[in-house]
């Protein structure tokens, strides 16, 4: 019971084994039909073995190939392994993060263009996943206290700025494009890395060190509030977005005081700056507030418009 609620599970949901291969026999063992594995082949026999057998029983399982080392590399985190794609599409996932954009707004890949803000793009192999393009950073990976990044930055940058900086220098640097992608308003989540979050004298981390001084610079421009969003909530977004575009949907500004929205194909998107309650467009459930400014979430049919008093 007490390592039921340290895990806050029920006390029926844990088991005891006699080891790892046994547990791994009991896990797999519950798959069924339909269902997909991912596996590689440098597992445990513990593992392959039921995934022999699983095949058998109709489970899909997939094998994903090693170099000599025993890495598994598909292909920046799947997004252009087929299999890979295959099977996280069979487990739910609709959004995958990406390392670029190379969207037009209207969910064609094929160059890099970009040209909307706040889109994606859909998955060449698997068109139901939507990339969700990030932001790099120069924080890198293999550091976790000033004097490392200092170091690795410098040498890098060095001959870029003419000349060393100092850490605190880096921060300005880096906080500053932080800042310029905060007031565009972007969605586009940023990359970090587990090594960025040590407590390098104990209670301060370099992506703390960094967001502190990015938040700080945004105070000093708006008082809107700062939101960190789950990546299925940024993925959702985006592909409203992408949506609207698609749709050729148009807003107007009537006397002032009033937002007339039109569009010649049925559409789903989002309003700042209207509320909206009783009209047929608005889907209520959908609505919420930023900043004391209402967000309504909007239908149209092909060829309907719907006018909404501006807030």
């Amino acid at each position: 019971i007490a390592i039921a609620r340290f895990f806050r599970a029920q006390p029926n949901e844990i088991y005891f084994t006699a080891g790892a291969t046994e547990s791994n026999n009991i896990a797999l063992n519950l798959l069924a039909a339909g269902d997909h594995l991912v596996t590689s082949p440098v597992e445990h026999r513990s593992v392959l073995a039921p995934a022999e057998r699983l095949a058998k029983r109709g489970v899909d399982v997939t094998i994903l190939p090693a170099d000599r080392e025993g890495f598994i590399s598909p292909d920046v985190s799947g997004l252009h392994n087929q299999a890979a794609l295959n099977a996280c599409y069979d487990n739910g996932v609709l959004f995958m993060v990406s390392d670029t954009s190379t969207e037009s707004g209207k969910g064609t890949g094929s160059t890099p263009t970009n040209r909307a803000p706040n889109t994606g793009v859909y998955s060449d192999l698997r068109p139901e996943i939507l990339f969700v393009p990030r932001r790099p950073t120069n924080l890198f990976y293999n550091v976790t206290n000033p004097t490392d990044w200092t170091a690795e930055y410098n040498a890098i940058y060095a001959s870029f700025w003419g000349r060393n900086l100092t850490y605190q220098e880096i921060l300005d640097k880096e906080s500053q494009n932080l800042l310029i992608y905060m007031l565009r308003g972007e969605l586009d989540p940023h990359m970090y890395h587990q090594s960025n979050m040590r407590a390098y004298d104990g209670t301060h981390t370099l992506l703390g060190d960094l967001l502190d001084m990015a938040f700080s610079k945004f105070r000093t421009y708006s008082t809107l509030p700062i939101i960190s969003l789950r990546q299925e909530d940024i993925g959702s977004r985006m592909a409203d977005t992408m949506g609207r575009n698609w749709s050729g949907v148009t807003g107007t500004v009537v006397n002032g005081t009033q937002a007339k929205f039109t569009s010649p194909q049925e559409v789903w998107f989002q309003a700042s700056g209207v509320c909206c309650s009783t009209q047929s467009a608005c889907i209520n459930h959908a609505a919420e507030t930023y900043a004391g400014r209402c967000i309504s979430y909007l239908h149209l049919p092909s060829g309907g418009s719907v006018t909404l008093s501006l807030q």
